[in-house]
């Protein structure tokens, strides 16, 4: 599961992983989900830079 900002600018339009710690910041309220990341990259959503670099060191890590 994926979670973005129903209430981000139109241009930022950035989706996060559930365990990022950004998402803490998001309003219960404001908070929209996305099953999967394929989902969020087709209607323009693009990944989180914080979740970008754990999924980076998850990569290394199993190396």
């Amino acid at each position: 599961m994926f979670v973005y900002s129903k209430h981000s600018s139109g241009t930022h339009k950035i989706y996060h992983m559930e365990q990022c710690p950004v998402v803490r910041r998001i309003g219960e309220s404001h908070l929209g989900y996305f099953y999967t990341a394929q989902e969020a990259e087709d209607k323009g959503y693009r990944l989180c830079k914080v979740c970008q670099r754990q999924q980076m060191k998850k990569l290394h890590m199993a190396d």
